[in-house]
């Protein structure tokens, strides 16, 4: 999952740490998340896009062309 968290938090003027303190997460987790290394949940989702004034929806980027892997499945037999 990709998100916007960096763009939106620099737009609206805030440090990690600040992010951090506000939505009760840790800078390192802000950071991790900015850069892909970790997924968030919906509460974490809707404390983000409460501090940043947004909506998840503007958090969250769903990316259609990511390809979609089908190898997990096996055949009946």
């Amino acid at each position: 999952m990709k998100y916007e968290l960096a763009k939106l938090r620099k737009t609206r003027g805030f440090s990690q740490a600040k992010l951090a303190e506000i939505t009760g997460l840790t800078q390192q987790s802000i950071f991790r998340i900015e850069n892909g290394e970790r997924d968030i949940d919906i509460s974490e989702a809707l404390r983000i896009a409460s501090a940043l004034r947004c909506k998840i929806k503007d958090i969250v980027v769903c990316n259609t062309e990511e390809p979609v892997s089908y190898t997990h499945l096996t055949l009946p037999t």
